[in-house]
C-alpha cells in the first residue's frame, strides 16, 4: 500500500487552473466554448423540465384523443378483446367546438376591439401651467383696474379657477385624442402581427388542452410585396424584407416549464421550436446569434435533428402528421431557453462583457439550444423584465402552471356516454333478431345450419333418445334500448354541468334562436352557467398583458409621435360587451326622448353634437364624416346668430322708415 500527498488548492487557484482547461479545449476545438458551463446548465434544466412534464404530457394526449375521438391504446385493446362495438360518442368534440365558437362571439365580435385605450387619470396641472394661469388673471385684472373697474380678491379666484377647468379640459381633451390614436396604432399593429389569429388559436387550445397559450411580440423576418413605378411609367413587383413583430399561440405540447414553475414568469421555461436549415443559416449575421454555432450545427445536423420527446409518435398520429418521417427536409428542434443565469456563464459563452458588468449577478437571457450547441443568447429587453408569454385556463388550479381542459372536466362522463352507447349498440345488434340453437347431428344431409331467411324449411332427424324435443330452437333477446339511452341523457345533460357549456350553445334547445346573438348569447351563459365567465376573465387578463407588451414596442420603437403617451388599457370582456350594448340601448332612448324643443334649450346644439357623436362611433361610422367638429358648430351658431341679428336690424330699420 502506497501513500501519497493531497494537493490543497485555494479557490482562485482552483480558477485559473479551470481557465486554463478552457483555454486548452478552445485550442484542440474550435467549438468547445459552445459546449460550456452554459449548455451544461442549460441541459440540465432542459431534463428537468422534460422529466417532471412527462405526466402531463401523457394526459395532453388524452385529451387530445378525447377531443379527436380516438380511444386510448389500452381501452382500445381491452375493447377488442371483449369483442363488439368501438363506437366513440362525439360528446368531449361538440362542447369543444361550443365552447370555442361562444368565446369567439364574445371575445373577438365583429366590428368591435377586444380591448380599450383612455387616459391613465385626471391630468393635473403642472407648475409652468400654473404660473401662466396666476400671470394672465393677474394681468386682466390689471386691465380692469386700468380700465376704472373694481376688482376684488373673490373675482380674480373665481376667474383662476375657471382658467384651470378650461385648462384641464384641454388637458383631458388632447389625452383622450391620444389615447383614441394610440389604440388605433395598436389594433393595427396587432393585425399586422397576426394577433387576432393567435387569440382564435390560443382559444382553441385552451379548450382543449390544460392551458392556452400567446406568445408576442417576436420580431420575424416578413416578406412584403411593393409595387414600384419604373422610369416608362409601369408598375413593378418588389418583394423586401422587414422586420415586425408578430404573435402566435405555441402548442401546449411543445411548453416545458421548470418543474416548480407556477405560471411563466416564474422560474424558467422551454419552448420547443421546429426550425429549418435554411430558415437558421438566414439568422447568420443577425444580432444575439453564434455564427460559429450557427455553422456547426448545420454540418453536424445536416439530415436533421429530432429531440427525442415521448409520444412523440402518438402526437404525430392525432396531428395527421402520420408520414412526418419521410420529410427529404426533417428539419431542427430548437430549445428556447428564458430563465436566470449567471453573467459569468455569459462571459464564457461569447456574451460581450459590457453588457454583463457583474458576473456573479444573474441575468434574464433567451437561448436558443440545438443539440450541443447554443445558437444565441440574448438579455430580455422588456421594460419589465417579462417573458414573451401570457396564459389562460379553461379551469386554473391555484398554484400551479398547468390547470384541466375541458376534456379532462368532462372526462368521467365521457367514458360513461361511450360505454352506454357500445352496451347500446351491441344490444341493438343482438335483440335485432332471434337467436338460433340448432343440434347439428339431427339435420339432414345437405342442410345448412348457418343461412336464414323467411318461410325456409329445414328437415331435420328424430332423436335418438325417442324424447320430443325440437332439432332447432329460437331465443328472442330482450332490448334495453330505453334503459340505455335515459342513461346516456342523463350523463350527457352532466357533461352540461360539469362544463358549463349548455346544450342550447350547439343548438339542442328551442332556446337556440336567443343564443345566436353575442348579447342574448352573454344574457343565456348569464342565467346558467356563472362558471364560463371565469373563462372569459381568464382571456381577459391574456388581452390585457400582450396589448400592454404592443403599447410598449410601440412606444420604444414607434416613429410617430403624436399617438405616443400613457395610456390605461382594459379588455371588453363579455361583461364589457353586455354593458356596452346597454349603453347604446340608452343612448339611442336619450335621443329619443330629448328630441324636443324644451330638451334642445337646455342641452343646446353643442351637447346634442356629442351624443350623436358617441351613437355614430358605436355603429363603426367615421365621425368626422357625419358629425362636424366642435369649432364648425360654434363657428356656425356664431355665424347664424349673426345673420340673424342683421335681419332683425334690417326689419327695425324697415319699419321705422317713413
Amino acid at each position: 500500500m502506497q501513500f501519497g500527498l493531497m494537493a490543497v488548492l485555494n479557490n482562485q487557484e482552483i480558477e485559473q487552473e479551470r481557465q486554463a482547461k478552457v483555454a486548452g479545449e478552445q485550442a484542440a476545438d474550435p467549438n468547445a466554448h459552445l459546449i460550456g458551463r452554459l449548455h451544461a446548465h442549460l441541459q440540465h434544466c432542459w431534463q428537468a423540465a422534460k422529466d417532471a412534464k412527462m405526466e402531463v404530457e401523457h394526459e395532453m394526449l388524452r385529451d387530445l384523443r378525447q377531443r379527436e375521438g380516438v380511444y386510448d391504446p389500452d381501452k382500445l385493446a381491452a375493447i377488442r378483446e371483449q369483442g363488439g362495438s368501438e363506437i366513440y360518442m362525439q360528446l368531449t368534440n361538440l362542447k369543444c367546438r361550443s365552447f370555442e365558437s361562444w368565446m369567439r362571439d364574445v371575445l373577438l365580435p365583429v366590428g368591435e376591439r377586444p380591448f380599450y385605450c383612455g387616459p391613465t387619470k385626471v391630468p393635473q396641472l403642472s407648475g409652468d401651467i400654473v404660473q401662466t394661469i396666476a400671470q394672465t388673471v393677474l394681468m386682466e385684472a390689471e386691465q380692469a383696474m386700468a380700465q376704472g373697474l373694481d376688482v376684488t380678491p373673490q373675482q380674480v379666484f373665481e376667474r383662476s379657477r375657471e382658467r384651470a377647468n378650461q385648462a384641464r379640459a384641454r388637458i383631458k381633451a388632447e389625452a383622450e385624442a391620444r389615447a383614441d390614436r394610440m389604440e388605433d396604432a395598436i389594433d393595427d399593429l396587432l393585425l399586422e402581427g397576426s394577433w387576432y389569429d393567435s387569440m382564435e388559436d390560443m382559444i382553441g387550445d385552451m379548450a382543449t388542452f390544460p392551458a392556452g397559450i400567446q406568445k408576442g411580440p417576436v420580431i420575424r423576418n416578413k416578406r412584403r410585396l411593393k409595387w414600384v413605378e419604373g422610369a416608362n411609367g409601369e408598375w413593378q413587383p418588389q418583394a423586401e424584407d422587414e422586420l415586425v413583430p408578430i404573435w402566435y399561440s405555441p402548442s401546449p405540447l411543445d411548453i416545458y416549464p421548470a418543474p416548480d414553475s407556477t405560471g411563466p414568469q416564474d422560474g424558467y421555461l422551454f419552448e420547443r421550436i421546429a426550425v429549418r436549415h435554411q430558415a437558421l443559416h438566414k439568422m447568420i449575421g443577425v444580432p444575439g446569434y453564434n455564427e460559429a454555432a450557427i455553422r456547426a450545427v448545420l454540418d453536424e445536423y445536416a439530415n436533421g435533428y429530432r429531440i427525442d420527446a415521448d409520444h412523440q409518435q402518438q402526437r404525430n398520429e392525432l396531428e395527421q402528421k402520420r408520414h412526418w418521417q419521410m420529410s427529404p427536409d426533417a428539419g431542427l428542434d430548437m430549445l428556447e431557453f428564458h430563465g436566470s443565469v449567471s453573467g459569468e456563464m455569459l462571459i464564457e459563452w461569447g456574451m460581450a462583457p459590457e453588457k454583463v458588468p457583474d458576473p456573479a449577478a444573474f441575468y434574464e437571457v433567451t437561448a436558443g439550444m440545438i443539440g450541443r450547441h447554443i445558437v444565441r443568447c440574448v438579455l430580455n429587453e422588456d421594460p419589465m423584465g417579462l417573458r414573451p408569454y401570457e396564459l389562460c385556463y379553461f379551469d386554473r388550479i391555484k398554484g400551479a402552471f398547468w390547470g384541466r381542459g375541458l376534456p379532462r372536466v368532462i372526462r368521467d362522463v365521457q367514458e360513461v356516454c361511450n360505454a352506454t352507447a357500445r352496451a347500446l349498440v351491441n344490444n341493438m345488434g343482438i335483440a335485432s333478431g332471434p337467436m338460433g340453437e340448432v343440434e347439428v347431428d339431427r339435420l339432414a344431409d345437405g342442410e345448412d345450419a348457418t343461412k336464414l331467411w323467411p318461410w325456409r324449411m329445414i328437415q331435420t332427424k328424430s332423436n335418438r333418445t325417442g324424447t320430443p324435443s325440437p332439432a332447432v330452437r329460437f331465443h328472442n333477446v330482450n332490448s334495453h334500448a330505453n334503459e340505455l339511452l335515459q342513461v346516456y341523457t342523463y350523463f350527457s345533460q352532466l357533461a352540461d354541468t360539469y362544463s358549463g357549456v349548455q346544450s342550447f350553445d350547439h343548438g339542442v334547445s328551442s332556446r337556440s334562436g336567443a343564443a345566436s346573438t353575442a348579447s342574448g348569447l352573454s344574457m343565456l351563459m348569464n342565467a346558467s352557467s356563472r362558471q364560463v365567465k371565469r373563462v372569459v376573465a381568464s382571456v381577459d387578463r391574456v388581452t390585457v398583458g400582450t396589448v400592454k407588451r404592443a403599447h410598449a414596442h410601440i412606444m420604444l420603437y414607434g416613429d410617430d409621435p403624436d399617438v405616443k403617451g400613457d395610456v390605461q388599457i382594459e379588455a371588453r370582456g363579455a361583461g364589457q360587451l353586455m354593458v356596452r350594448e346597454q349603453q347604446q340601448m340608452r343612448r339611442a332612448e336619450f335621443l329619443a326622448a330629448t328630441n324636443n324643443p324644451v330638451d334642445m334649450g337646455i342641452i343646446g346644439p353643442l351637447g346634442r353634437a356629442e351624443l350623436l357623436r358617441e351613437a355614430v362611433k358605436s355603429m363603426d361610422i367615421p365621425v368626422e364624416r357625419v358629425v362636424p367638429e366642435r369649432d364648425q358648430i360654434i363657428a356656425q351658431i356664431r355665424a347664424e346668430a349673426m345673420a340673424a341679428a342683421q335681419m332683425q336690424i334690417a326689419q327695425e330699420a324697415q319699419a321705422g322708415a317713413p
